[in-house]
């Protein structure tokens, strides 16, 4: 799973104005999925790809900073293993008279 993706649209107050072009409403930022934070006002992708094409992925931006991975990503602490519930018996006197009434 990756550990930022782009900004799902939640109306125009979810576009920024892009820092290349300077279109208002046009920028999408890329966001931490795990708090929602935007990486960096200048990661994303601008909407108007035909005229703009501006598109500023995390990866670009871990290797303009020299960083090898995403540091805001934490490893998930390991669960404590849990053991299996001991298995439990019907009594053999009620089992067997689960059987009456079968031909």
């Amino acid at each position: 799973m990756h550990s930022y993706r782009l900004a799902p649209y939640q109306g125009p107050k979810s576009r920024h104005t892009c820092p290349s072009c300077q279109q208002p409403r046009q920028f999408v930022r890329y966001i931490n999925t795990q708090t929602g934070a935007a990486l960096g006002e200048h990661v994303g992708r601008c909407n108007r790809e035909s005229k703009c094409g501006n598109h500023y992925t995390p990866r670009q931006y871990f290797a303009a900073h020299g960083l090898k991975s995403n540091p805001t990503t934490c490893s998930t602490p390991a669960t404590p293993s849990q053991h299996p519930a001991a298995p439990t018996y019907i009594d053999d006197s009620l089992f067997q008279q689960s059987l009456q009434g079968y031909e």
